[in-house]
């Protein structure tokens, strides 16, 4: 049965939709011999490749049959599930949920003993409190899955605390604090051969753009559509198609930006993608174009800001742009 999971392995990250195929035909095969671990797994992971494209209704379909099958056969990837159902729940804009099914998934750890577990829970419990904009229970939860991380030794898992403290930092405005944590994080994600180092590096981009360092952030960029022409992923492009907007705004490039600005909107909703790096990075864009004159190009990056934090729940900052909107 595991050789299902293995050969999804081998074939995934090949193309995306061609997976997603293979792995019906592997949820089937093991439904077939009874294999529910392996059932739950596949379900879970073809959930994953789904949300990657940008497809949440299929994604969500996928998970929820995951967790199902797990709960009906007490399977201990019971935790694992519910964290993927936090960062669907995070991606969708759910944030109360979201943080329910982070809680979920480290009580289930707890209960076995699973120390790995419990420090990926706070992880997401940081992660999703970062996104509500709640900072300072955001960093308790982080340095308690820091410190399991250690007990146990899991790099992958420092890797990803180093990533949520650039964020954290970001957040606060401290943008040197911030490039420092994401390139510790690329690091470490590179030294244990994780994928997930590119999210670092988008994020390194995107402080380098907040922090004026347009060449700099331009060449992370570049890197991270390398990766990207190998592994498609549409909710990464649009964020780097609003960065390099930014940068485009930087040299004047006007009719790019105007062209940028229209499409990535209409991407977002068609995706129904939340997340707080579009907003921030929405407002960014926004700003940018009124200190260039471009109050028609402002409005457009004003009103994804406004969706996106009223998704969230930030209620100041979804009124700091409907009040950009009304000038």
């Amino acid at each position: 049965g595991t050789r299902l999971c293995v050969l999804y392995q081998v074939k995934r990250g090949q193309d995306t939709q061609q997976t997603i195929e293979e792995a019906r035909l592997l949820i089937a095969w093991a439904e077939r011999l009874e294999d529910w671990r392996n059932v739950s797994q596949l379900h879970m992971r073809t959930a994953n490749e789904y949300i990657s494209l940008g497809n949440t209704t299929e994604g969500e379909a996928h998970l929820n049959e995951s967790l199902l099958i797990a709960k009906k056969h007490r399977l201990e990837s019971r935790s694992q599930i519910l964290r993927s159902m936090c960062f669907f729940k995070i991606r969708t804009g759910d944030l109360q949920q979201a943080f329910h099914f982070a809680r979920e998934a480290t009580l289930e750890a707890e209960q076995r003993g699973d120390i790995h577990g419990i420090a990926k829970g706070l992880s997401m419990m940081a992660r999703v409190k970062w996104q509500a904009g709640d900072i300072e229970l955001a960093e308790f939860y982080l340095n308690e899955a820091e410190y399991r991380h250690s007990r146990i030794g899991y790099r992958r898992g420092l890797a990803e605390v180093w990533n949520t403290r650039g964020e954290l930092a970001r957040t606060r405005g401290d943008l040197a604090a911030a490039e420092l944590a994401y390139r510790e994080a690329v690091e470490r994600y590179e030294s244990c051969g994780s994928v997930s180092a590119v999210f670092a590096k988008l994020n390194l981009g995107s402080t380098y753009v907040s922090a004026g360092k347009f060449s700099k952030a331009e060449i992370v960029l570049d890197e991270v559509d390398e990766f990207l022409r190998k592994t498609p992923r549409p909710v990464i492009s649009e964020l780097i198609g609003l960065l390099r907007a930014i940068c485009r705004i930087h040299f004047e490039d006007w009719s790019a930006v105007a062209t940028g600005l229209v499409e990535i909107k209409k991407k977002i909703e068609e995706i129904g993608i939340v997340d707080v790096d579009f907003a921030t990075t929405a407002r960014t864009a926004a700003v940018a174009c009124e200190a260039g004159g471009r109050a028609d190009l402002a409005a457009e990056a004003w009103q994804l800001a406004y969706a996106q934090f009223d998704a969230l729940g930030r209620a100041d900052d979804a009124a700091e742009a409907a009040a950009r909107l009304a000038r």
